[in-house]
């Protein structure tokens, strides 16, 4: 993802400024950083990689159609199973990690 319409002087929402430095890194050391991160840190590797993006946009036709194979299976089997809902704990808006700070 290219950031090239931020300046360095533009305001950036807090809530987003972490990921918006990460996204202006460079896909190389990001892709070195994922290297080196995936003996000590994995997740962050995995992270590192999720960050650089699909890459083609015949990847991302790949993986598009992925995901519709994987929500068609999914449905099938709620369907298999007649459930109609599943009701689960979530965090809500009001418990933002910086909703406490304003």
């Amino acid at each position: 993802m290219c950031l090239w319409f931020l300046s360095e002087g533009d305001i950036v929402d807090p809530c987003i400024k972490g990921m918006v430095n990460w996204l202006r890194l460079p896909d190389l050391l990001k892709c070195f950083l994922a290297w080196i991160l995936k003996y000590t840190e994995p997740r962050a590797s995995q992270t590192c990689e999720e960050i650089r993006g699909v890459g083609t946009p015949k990847k991302l036709w790949e993986q598009h159609a992925a995901v519709q194979e994987y929500q068609q299976k999914f449905i099938a089997k709620w369907r298999s199973l007649d459930l109609d809902v599943l009701l689960m704990p979530a965090m809500d808006p009001a418990f933002h990690i910086y909703a406490i700070l304003r």
